[in-house]
């Protein structure tokens, strides 16, 4: 009986230490390895796609105020590390990002807005002032260490009386709702 248990407990060991190696196996690390390259790639994606809208910018392209929405819109997406930041200069040239500095979140990369300033700057009448400037609400400013939302509430506001017929309007009107509802409940208007 005793021999019996101690086989079982063998057994049963052996097969608890197999199933915790598992996650060290190479498929789980290479798993982590493709989603890595998968993301350099997406990100060398984009940068080549405002590339090639740059490249169509600076020609004799006439839709200049739609080309610069779609740079501003996909450098906004943009999530690249500092060390990637500091080996390409077209992140800095061309998709106009730069580092943040964080004293909360640490140093990190994000887009500064210039596509965008540039529509309402260049093209005020442009069919894409208002998308200009609901996105430019949302850029993070060269220091950010916490979220203002009654600042982010006053924007939203200004936009809605500026742009009362945008497309963006449902968007901001939920999200303005939405902070003038948790800062009536009690919730903080700072956060981390």
């Amino acid at each position: 009986m005793f021999l019996k248990f101690f086989k079982l407990f063998i057994a049963f060991t052996t097969i608890s230490i197999l199933l915790i190696n598992c996650d060290n196996r190479p498929e789980a690390n290479d798993k982590v390895s493709q989603d890595v390259a998968f993301k350099n790639m997406k990100e060398a994606d984009d940068l080549e796609k405002i590339i090639a809208l740059y490249n169509q910018y600076i020609g004799d392209a006439d839709n200049k105020d739609k080309l610069l929405l779609s740079m501003g819109q996909i450098a906004m997406k943009m999530k690249i590390s500092i060390e990637e930041f500091n080996k390409k200069k077209d992140y800095k040239n061309i998709c106009h990002l730069r580092i943040v500095r964080s004293a909360n979140f640490g140093d990190f990369v994000s887009y500064d807005g210039y596509h965008f300033e540039k529509i309402l700057n260049d093209y005020p009448n442009s069919e894409f002032a208002a998308d200009a400037e609901y996105s430019l609400i949302y850029i993070v400013p060269d220091e950010y260490n916490y979220k203002n939302l009654d600042d982010e509430k006053n924007k939203l506001e200004l936009f809605l009386k500026k742009y009362p017929e945008s497309n963006l309007k449902n968007n901001a009107k939920k999200r303005y709702d939405w902070i003038v509802d948790y800062l009536k409940n009690g919730g903080q208007s700072i956060v981390d």
